[in-house]
């Protein structure tokens, strides 16, 4: 139930240099892009309505003309510089943006099962159970945002515990097909048996993400319009990629020598009733 956290970094490095990470960055960054239009199209929807509640008789009469059209011009070019709006409506804005997180959540389970087993390309991948994996992953992110967000209001540390503690429910879902119930249990042994390394895994993976983040969003500055903001998602693609990576290998290194001495399956989490049985035999390709 223990893994060594510079072996699990450095496979993880491996994993982004393989031609299925190049895959999964490119599915992720068409995905990252869509969604990132579809938010700039409701943001443009709520611009639109704020100039015109700004035209309305009670509202501009509480302005002067200089106020009204200072604001009237800041915020149309504010609406000027949202290069992917497509123009859609506040509804099907929203309704693309849900269909690209469904979509993610499928490249997310692609990605998990591909780190999992350190496949190199995407070739034989099972498609059996996909449909209930992301399905459960659905739900997990669900429970986990309200937990989160629970524990947060709770002067914060409490939803940075549910945050900590649940890390690698995702990949229990996908690796040992789990449902989120199980897998939220599972995560816990998991951490609950390794807090410094998890602690030390959480993070890296969180100084990665928002490093690339930062330098997506500096090339949003270097490359105005279009082609900036498509920089900036595949950037932060590359970081989503290696953040999977990180917390599959180390969730699978920690589960890969549950099976006991006499042939029986030891629980995740050192005996919590919520993690499923595991195979008999440690997984193939795991080290």
């Amino acid at each position: 139930m223990t893994f060594n956290v510079i072996d699990t970094v450095t496979e993880a490095v491996e994993r982004l240099t393989t031609s299925a990470a190049a895959v999964l960055i490119a599915a992720l960054t068409v995905v990252g892009v869509l969604q990132t239009a579809a938010l700039q199209d409701i943001l443009r929807g709520f611009l639109e309505w704020t100039v015109e509640l700004l035209n309305d008789p009670e509202v501009s009469a509480e302005l002067t003309a200089s106020e009204l059209e200072t604001a009237e011009e800041q915020i149309n070019a504010y609406i000027s510089e949202l290069p992917l709006a497509l123009g859609l409506s506040p509804g099907a804005a929203a309704l693309l943006w849900l269909v690209g997180f469904v979509v993610a959540l499928v490249v997310v389970a692609v990605a998990i099962d591909t780190f999992g087993t350190e496949r190199d390309g995407l070739e034989g991948i099972p498609t059996e159970g996909v449909g209930r994996k992301t399905l459960h992953l659905l739900l997990g992110w669900i429970a986990f945002g309200v937990l989160f967000a629970i524990g947060f209001a709770l002067l914060i540390v409490p939803g940075l515990v549910v945050a900590f503690v649940l890390m690698f429910f995702t990949v229990a879902i996908v690796i040992d097909d789990e449902s989120f119930v199980g897998a939220f249990g599972s995560s816990y042994g998991v951490v609950r048996s390794n807090l410094l390394g998890a602690f030390a895994i959480g993070v890296l993976g969180i100084v990665a993400f928002v490093a690339c983040w930062f330098v997506g969003l500096r090339l949003t500055g270097v490359l105005p319009g279009v082609p900036g903001a498509i920089a900036a998602d595949l950037i932060t693609a590359v970081g989503q990629v290696f953040v999977l990576a990180l917390i599959t290998r180390a969730y699978v290194n920690a589960t890969a020598d549950d099976t006991t001495a006499d042939g029986t399956v030891d629980s995740v989490g050192g005996g919590s009733e919520w993690a499923a049985e595991t195979e008999s035999e440690p997984r193939s390709g795991t080290r």
